[in-house]
């Protein structure tokens, strides 16, 4: 009889700690899961921030892109204006020489 209850004690014991490893065990389980699915949304979260940044780039690029075409043209329409201005300076004292000469007459 003895024996017995001493064998059904052991026996109820280690199912005790049998259960409570069990529902540790499950715990971690869970919190592993919800760790896991934060990494998850984190992952996402990220994911989305670096596209959002990747459009951002590629339309900071596009302005850079027009702003170099508008110097581009700016750059060339104020040579041709240059080129005018030594024309005209150049007629202008052609003038001036002739009105001088024609002066001296």
């Amino acid at each position: 009889g003895r024996e017995e209850a001493e064998v059904l004690q052991r026996c109820k014991t280690e199912e005790q700690e049998l259960m409570e490893a069990t529902n540790a065990y499950l715990e971690a389980l869970r919190r592993t899961a919800n760790e896991g699915s934060e990494a998850v949304r984190g992952a996402e979260s990220c994911r989305q921030t670096i596209m959002e940044t990747q459009a951002f780039v590629e339309e900071l690029q596009e302005q850079v892109s027009e702003v170099s075409e508008t110097t581009t043209r700016q750059s060339a329409t104020i040579a041709a204006l240059r080129e005018e201005q030594e024309e005209a300076v150049a007629v202008a004292k052609l003038q001036a020489k002739r009105a001088e000469s024609l002066q001296r007459e």
